[in-house]
């Protein structure tokens, strides 16, 4: 094996073993919640995987993600899944083709992927139906949830810039 595959396969390990631990701890009753809204923490995550490692390999973690998270949500199973798999193969091409990676754009990319996912969400699941009192709903759950999720952004972000720079050979670093 080739000091390249192993550091590969270093790396993935390691992605895979944060997504984990983070969809752990947003699943964790009471764990960071704040007026009975807890974030979203594996999305900002898969979003900064995307960023650092394109597309493909963002695409595989993102529906591996959002299928972690569809075992613990009150959606349709498969609406995360599929939500994250795109969020990330699209956050990977524009950032390959269009964006510089800087800390700005993550975020603003990363608020654009939380607060779509959040509508999508609100939209699919109780606008549908036509359920009373949707307003109240969306501004006292589903726009603190996003907003919660955003503060997270920030350190994942970090963090996946220090793991992909961690792992990058020396002469490929920016």
């Amino acid at each position: 094996m080739t000091a390249y595959l192993r550091r590969k396969i270093i790396k993935f390990s390691v992605y895979a073993i944060i997504i984990y631990v983070l969809y752990i701890l947003q699943s964790t009753p009471g764990f960071l919640e704040v007026c009975n809204t807890a974030p979203i923490l594996v999305l900002p995550a898969c979003v900064c995987l995307a960023v650092y490692e394109g597309g493909f390999a963002a695409g595989i973690f993102g529906f591996f993600a959002g299928l972690l998270c569809d075992c613990a949500a009150e959606t349709v199973f498969g609406f995360n899944a599929l939500f994250c798999m795109a969020i990330c193969v699209g956050t990977g091409l524009v950032f390959i083709y269009m964006l510089r990676r800087s800390v700005l754009n993550v975020m603003l990319v990363s608020l654009l992927a939380i607060f779509s996912r959040s509508v999508f969400e609100f939209f699919f699941t109780f606008v549908i139906y036509d359920y009373n009192g949707l307003s109240q709903f969306f501004y006292t759950v589903m726009a603190p949830q996003a907003a919660l999720t955003a503060v997270f952004s920030l350190p994942m972000c970090l963090l996946f810039r220090w793991l992909h720079g961690r792992f990058e050979p020396e002469e490929s670093r920016e």
